[in-house]
């Protein structure tokens, strides 16, 4: 599977390598742009960027939980990884 995900084209080199920075962190980790930003040495905008590769191609999602009309909870998670998601 890791070959697979580090031959897909439809990501960067770059987020590539994000996302097997998010998966050494072990099954069902959440993470947060900030990790990125400071394991990666990136600005916002360029971990945004990748978070937004990974999330389009199906390898993370992203839920805001609301509470009394405010978002309360942001949660990253990585998606299960399946020959489905995998170009």
């Amino acid at each position: 599977m890791i070959e697979q995900l580090a031959q897909d084209t439809r990501l960067s080199f770059e987020a590539r390598g994000a996302m097997l920075y998010i998966l050494s962190m072990g099954e069902g980790a959440r993470f947060t742009p900030a990790d990125l930003m400071r394991e990666g040495k990136l600005g916002r905008n360029r971990a945004y960027r990748l978070l937004k590769q990974l999330r389009t191609a199906g390898y993370i999602e992203y839920v805001q939980k609301r509470r009394g009309g405010y978002y309360s909870q942001t949660n990253w998670t990585v998606c299960k990884l399946s020959p489905l998601n995998v170009a």
